[in-house]
Formats: structure tokens, C-alpha cells, sequence
């Protein structure tokens, strides 16, 4: 019985991993300003900013920002030198459509005034199928894939648990 109730909360808690990727509301736009506590220049889908924001109550908020591949980012005037951490930056996206603080970031303004426009070639999946350009990206995430590997490994450890107690 133990095994079994065990079997349903992993379970449970692998499925709510699984579906944990971000949405963004394009028909909002949303404007920050902060200074950055981390730049991952690594990640190979996206560069990911985080940022310390003010919200409205005067809370300061971490905010992850979503941008374009390195390549990308850079080639659009963003680089190492010039967007690194402490820098004080203002952005404007699309906010994540379940409230939480993610942003699919559309400009940047960096500490040295630059303006820098990313996303820049892509419009809002609403428009898009009227002029055939491509939609906003989501946030890409190995997190459906995680969720089903340790389903996987659940139920082939409820399985050897049962082999083991039938002989």
C-alpha cells in the first residue's frame, strides 16, 4: 500500500514538472528596469538575462528574461562586454501569461544607452499566419523530456518492487 501511494505522489509531482514551460501573453507588453544579477550566455537555445526589478508595491522582484541565441543576441549589438551583471538595463516584452516573473524580451536598452532590438525579425503569432513569418518563441525546455524519463524510471522501480515481492 506504501509503494503504491508513493507511486501516485511521484507520479503526480513528475507531471506537474513536465508542464512547467512558459507562455507569453503578446498581446501585453510589459516594461522593466533593474540591474542584472545574471547573464547565462551558455544556454543554446536562448540567452537567459535575470534581473532585479521594482514592482509596484516598491518590492524588488528576480525577473527571467528570454531573449535569442548568442549569435543572434550579438549580431543585434548585445555582447559580453556590454550586458553583464550589475549593469542597470531596461527592457520591453511580453509578460508570461500565468503572472509569474518571466519576460520574452523584444528591447533592451543597455547601461551605455544603446538600444537594442531582439525578436526583431519575428512578429506576434496572431499576425503571423496572415504575412507567413514566424511566431514568437516559447521558452524552450527539456523539462516535458525530464518529466517523462523519471516516469519512466517510476514505473520500472514499481515494477522490480513488485517482481520482487511476487517471488
Amino acid at each position: 500500500m506504501q509503494l503504491k501511494t508513493s507511486a501516485i505522489i511521484m507520479t503526480a509531482a513528475f507531471s506537474a514538472v513536465a508542464l512547467a514551460a512558459h507562455q507569453y501573453d503578446t498581446s501585453q507588453t510589459k516594461s522593466l528596469s533593474g540591474n542584472i544579477t545574471k547573464v547565462e550566455w551558455n544556454n543554446s537555445d536562448y540567452v537567459k538575462i535575470h534581473m532585479n526589478a521594482m514592482d509596484n508595491n516598491g518590492k524588488t522582484v528576480d525577473w527571467e528574461l528570454q531573449t535569442v541565441p548568442q549569435n543572434t543576441l550579438q549580431s543585434d549589438g548585445a555582447t559580453m562586454s556590454n550586458l553583464k551583471d550589475g549593469d542597470q538595463i531596461s527592457v520591453q516584452g511580453y509578460p508570461a501569461s500565468d503572472g509569474s516573473a518571466h519576460l520574452l524580451v523584444s528591447s533592451i536598452t543597455l547601461a551605455n544607452g544603446q538600444n537594442v532590438a531582439v525578436n526583431a525579425q519575428q512578429t506576434n503569432p496572431a499576425t503571423s499566419a496572415s504575412n507567413d513569418q514566424q511566431p514568437l518563441p516559447q521558452t524552450a525546455s527539456d523539462m516535458p523530456l525530464i518529466g517523462l524519463i523519471g516516469l519512466f524510471a517510476l514505473g520500472t522501480g514499481s515494477i522490480l518492487a513488485l517482481r520482487r515481492r511476487v517471488s
